[in-house]
């Protein structure tokens, strides 16, 4: 007989406890009072379900409950307000995305109202409450409890229980999470369009990359986080699903090419090419079989190629490291801070990490984080990228056999100087210097030799003259140096003989004894009066050019410049005729 009373009461003492509900109260977690069954069909109806008396289970806090699509979660719970409390409160799933979501009341003899439907599946003009995350409507009464039977569709299992909020706190929670979620697509969205610009602006395809990447990214975190279904692709389920499974692989694969584009490019060796583009077969791959697969097979290898892609960025990310780059290591802190926001609903699944706001845009948080640390290493990016094109620009104003400038810079540098005699009255000089034994020394000792010679020739220019001068070659046999600021001519022409000199008598790096026979010309500023620097290099070329080799003449001036005697003053005539300067005449 006792056992038989204690059979009876089993399931009373088991059935979960009734929630009794306060206006002052803070969010009540399910977890307090419902209990769980999984339909692994996921074929039975809400009466059906409300009959079973068995497979009923406690609703965990914080740990992984229900099962995988194509099977079905049920949760009842029971709920009861005080007196003086408000009648309406509201059911908040802490899962944005849920394919689907209803809520029944259970009536009087069992019955069955009618169901308030959510999830991405239902188009958002159906939703009860308009929200990031399904929200249904509850109907408490203080004169007795309120059952409520929910039904859950999710193709992978759920972490988190659902939360009883009170109008003024769901009000509160709505808005702090609106206020968030706006801040964070106000501040991607910014650094969208600076990094945009500045692609376009330095025409830089790593920043190209990284818009797309912020492109995707920003699509994938709307979706997850039910932004997207808000908005009029929420009236379309299919297309609301699409995004939600597509999205990762996007953002995978787009990820990829960023990271392979950063990275430096001696990192990426067979295995890293054939690993990223093995992560690029399988994005293609996912996207033209997505309609032969079911719900759960989507979810599983979208997320899947998700974390493979991951892995694979952060293999390139951690061979890149040894290359010291700051840029490199801002990334990696940023792919770090990324993952650990991924892996949070996971932690809150097993209880690490407890239910709310940080639980629910973990990856939302992780991304805000990781937005100024992305600029940063941009940023970083964009000097060395500067910095080595400035060096490859100076680089290529050198010719790369004598080391001295480019032809192509004579003019504009001979106007400058022009200019600045002319117009300030700094003495300067223009000096062309000619190897006229070039071509003898190619016939005797070949083109490499000629080379070396004129290589040679260069270096005694340069050295012969002062720091500040500017020596460019001209062509294959010239050379011209510009000497800015000289104080008389006989300076510069002391400086031109010298260079001739040691060329002529310097035999140490060419076979055969060969020595370098030099002419030249000077012109001097602004004594000269020709109109342009292209005019003064043409009479240049002309004055040399009648300087026969062997003639002894290996130097002239374009402009002479005769030596003006001043004529004494009056007072100096005046004193020299005085008796006592006679004899000094």
């Amino acid at each position: 007989m006792l056992m038989a009373v204690l059979v009876t009461a089993l399931p009373a003492w088991c059935a979960a406890a009734t929630l009794q509900l306060t206006v002052q109260g803070p969010a009540r977690s399910l977890a307090e009072g419902a209990e769980f069954r999984v339909d692994a069909t996921g074929q039975q109806s809400p009466q059906a379900v409300l009959a079973e008396t068995e497979g009923w289970q406690r609703l965990p806090d914080d740990e992984l409950f229900g099962a995988r699509w194509p099977a079905v979660t049920w949760v009842r719970f029971s709920v009861q307000v005080g007196a003086g409390s408000e009648a309406d409160w509201f059911l908040e799933l802490p899962h944005a995305t849920l394919m689907r979501a209803e809520v029944y009341r259970v009536g009087p003899e069992s019955r069955l109202g009618t169901p308030q439907a959510s999830g991405v599946l239902t188009p958002i003009s159906q939703w009860p409450v308009r929200a990031s995350l399904p929200v249904f409507q509850l109907h408490a009464d203080a004169q007795r409890a309120t059952t409520y039977l929910l039904r859950l569709e999710h193709p992978a299992t759920l972490g988190g229980a659902p939360l009883i909020r009170s109008p003024r706190d769901l009000l509160e929670s709505q808005g702090m999470a609106q206020l968030f979620i706006g801040a964070y697509f106000g501040l991607a969205l910014l650094a969208l369009l600076y990094v945009a610009v500045q692609a376009v602006a330095h025409r830089d395809g790593t920043l190209g990359w990284c818009s797309a990447y912020l492109v995707a990214m920003i699509l994938t975190l709307a979706c997850l986080s039910g932004q997207v279904h808000q908005t009029l692709v929420g009236e379309e389920p299919a297309l609301s699903i699409l995004l939600l499974m597509l999205s990762p692989v996007l953002l995978g694969a787009v990820g990829l090419g960023f990271l392979r584009s950063a990275v430096p490019q001696a990192v990426i060796g067979p295995l890293e090419r054939a690993l990223v583009w093995l992560c690029v077969v399988l994005a293609a791959v996912l996207t033209l079989a997505y309609p032969l697969l079911d719900l759960a097979e989507r979810w599983f290898l979208t997320r899947s190629f998700g974390a493979l892609s991951m892995l694979v960025g952060g293999g390139l990310l951690v061979r890149s490291l040894r290359w010291q780059l700051p840029h490199v290591r801002w990334l990696a802190a940023g792919q770090i801070v990324l993952g650990a926001g991924a892996a949070l609903p996971l932690l809150k699944g097993f209880g690490f990490v407890p239910s709310g706001l940080f639980s629910q845009y973990g990856l939302l948080f992780a991304s805000a984080i990781d937005l100024p640390l992305l600029l940063y290493a941009m940023s970083l990016l964009r000097r060395d990228h500067d910095v080595v094109s400035a060096r490859l620009r100076e680089a290529a104003q050198y010719d790369p056999l004598t080391g001295l400038l480019r032809p192509k810079d004579l003019l504009p540098r001979l106007a400058q100087m022009k200019f600045r005699s002319q117009r300030h009255g700094i003495r300067s000089a223009v000096v062309m210097f000619e190897v006229v034994n070039l071509r003898d020394i190619r016939l005797r000792q070949g083109a490499s030799i000629a080379e070396q010679a004129l290589l040679m020739a260069g270096r005694q220019v340069q050295q012969g003259m002062r720091a500040s001068d500017v020596v460019v070659r001209f062509n294959e046999q010239r050379v011209v140096a510009l000497l800015d600021g000289v104080a008389n001519p006989g300076e510069v022409l002391m400086i031109v003989h010298r260079i001739i000199h040691q060329a002529q008598h310097y035999t140490g790096e060419l076979p055969g004894a060969e020595t370098l026979q030099m002419h030249a010309v000077v012109a001097h500023l602004p004594e000269d009066r020709r109109d342009t620097p292209q005019a003064l290099v043409d009479a240049l070329v002309s004055h040399l050019g009648r300087m026969r080799p062997g003639s002894g003449a290996r130097l002239r001036q374009l402009t002479t410049i005769a030596p003006q005697r001043q004529r004494p003053r009056w007072w100096r005539r005046w004193l020299k005729t005085r008796p006592w300067e006679a004899g000094a005449e």
